[in-house]
């Protein structure tokens, strides 16, 4: 997957884009504390960003996770 497109920091419907999942899924799961991507809290906690090096750290973690099992 191509990241140029995007800003260093994502704002959560990019992150749902990127992750194909919904945007409530997201903050839901954010809000439960159960997601696996950290978060920035700006301006009073009302807009949030995602570092777009978390992202794709995650997503590599994925990738090697699924490696390691597909071997298992």
């Amino acid at each position: 997957m191509n990241f140029d497109n995007y800003p260093e920091l994502l704002n959560t419907s990019q992150l749902a884009e990127i992750l194909g999942i919904a945007k409530h899924t997201i903050e839901a799961r954010r809000c439960e504390g159960n997601f696996p991507i950290p978060h920035l809290a700006l301006l009073g906690k009302r807009t949030v960003r995602y570092a777009k090096s978390d992202v794709v750290g995650y997503l590599k973690r994925c990738q090697e996770e699924a490696a390691a099992r597909s071997y298992a």
